[in-house]
């Protein structure tokens, strides 16, 4: 079977030469190209201003790029529609991700044949190889950009510099969410872990970030009907049985609004880590995820480890190397152990699993319900651990709004919680 359609390569480059403003839109790379002479042309048309006959013709020029000028009359000859170009990219790119493959998969057929299949490095190279650089650089790079980064802050000062989540007190504490970190929320059953990080998730995708969600306990669609409860202040009691009424216009609407958000839900009952890095792997090549939640890191099938343990450990470990590989922020639901559950203010030793999984996070809270509160039910989030953040405040309490799935900021502002 042939890896590659020249013709559709033509007809995307036919597009691009007749709608110049396509080649800033449409996600593709030069190399995604098999025709060597079409990477040429896509090249230039990246490194001109203005795309169109004459300015790629001379840019090949100047490159010394040898592209014969009725040739790219032919490929503007082969333009019909701009509304097929993301879908011809792609095509085509999944014609040069599957060269890729093959071409890594004969590199390990030759590996056996003489002995020597290094596992681990091909399990990387097939689930791991989009954008990822693990060659070491020089300090002046890292330095280069941390000079940038510092120099960026100073013109425009802010006290929140990562991803907002809509709680304001946990944005304040943290500076935000931050790529390539992950936090853990650890707390025992039915105190609101999923249901916090759904509801960042949520206000993440409504400012604009791609969210990737992992779901090992509660299925897709059960999920979106606490956020559709939680956006309409209707319970979810009532769209079960049929009981909306004047209400179901309004709950048709959130869906539909919902629609429109960049999150990708996958609720298998549970997976490896190395099929979650190939799961990961694709929504960062297709939608660009700037976050993932996993829910919850225990329920990942990993057994390759001597203890339970040590299972523990191999999965947050992988989980974080995957946010770091692939520049997201990693939102993570553990369990805690019964210790951690009787503790009125638990510590680190009262995450599930070995100390590696709190030292690998970067970010750690422990949930728990604040008995103090009678009147309505207040949820603690003790700060353990902050990579980056104001350690001087270790205590946010959130407000669980009554009868919805749904936490607010706990202020003196939210003493009567019923007008929330």
């Amino acid at each position: 079977m042939n890896k590659h359609n020249a013709e559709m390569e033509q007809a995307l480059l036919g597009i691009f030469l007749v709608d110049g403003g396509a080649v800033r839109t449409v996600d593709i790379d030069a190399k995604d190209f098999y025709i060597e002479r079409h990477q040429w042309i896509y090249q230039a048309m990246k490194s001109v201003g203005t795309v169109d006959y004459l300015t790629v013709r001379d840019e090949l020029e100047r490159t010394n790029k040898d592209v014969d000028s009725s040739y790219l009359m032919k490929l503007s000859a082969t333009y019909m529609t701009s509304i097929m170009a993301d879908e011809y990219a792609d095509k085509i790119k999944g014609y040069a991700r599957d060269r890729n493959y093959l071409r890594i998969l004969g590199t390990a057929a030759n590996d056996i044949n003489n002995g020597g299949l290094d596992v681990p490095k091909l399990l990387s190279d097939l689930t791991g190889n989009i954008g990822i650089n693990g060659e070491a650089v020089h300090i002046s790079e890292p330095a280069s950009e941390l000079f940038d980064i510092i120099q960026d802050r100073q013109n425009d000062p802010r006290e929140i510099w990562g991803m907002e989540t809509g709680f304001a007190d946990f944005d304040k504490l943290t500076g935000g969410l931050h790529k390539k970190q992950t936090t853990i929320f650890a707390g025992e059953p039915s105190v609101g872990k999923t249901l916090l990080v759904m509801q960042m998730a949520y206000q993440l995708a409504k400012k604009g970030y791609s969210v990737g969600i992992w779901s090992f306990e509660m299925n897709a669609t059960r999920l979106l009907s606490r956020l559709v409860a939680a956006e309409t202040g209707i319970g979810t009691r009532p769209m079960y049985q049929g009981k909306l009424n004047g209400d179901l216009g309004k709950v048709m609407e959130a869906i539909g609004e919902l629609e429109k958000l960049p999150i990708y839900i996958s609720d298998v009952s549970g997976m490896t880590t190395s099929a979650l890095r190939a799961d990961v792997s694709r929504l960062k090549a297709l939608h660009k995820i700037d976050v993932g939640v996993l829910d919850y890191l225990n329920k990942l099938l990993d057994s390759d480890g001597s203890s339970t343990n040590d299972n523990t450990a191999n999965k947050s470990r992988r989980w974080q190397a995957i946010c770091k590989d692939f520049d997201i922020h990693g939102l993570t639901v553990q369990s805690v152990n019964k210790e951690g559950m009787r503790e009125s203010v638990p510590g680190m030793a009262g995450v599930s699993g070995p100390t590696a999984v709190t030292h690998e996070a970067d970010s750690v809270f422990f949930m728990k319900k604040n008995p103090t509160h009678t009147k309505h039910e207040v949820i603690d989030l003790q700060a353990s651990k902050l990579r980056d953040g104001d350690m001087g405040k270790k205590v946010i309490s959130l407000v669980k709004l009554p009868g919805l799935p749904k936490f607010g900021d706990y202020s003196p502002v939210y003493t009567d919680v019923s007008n929330i």
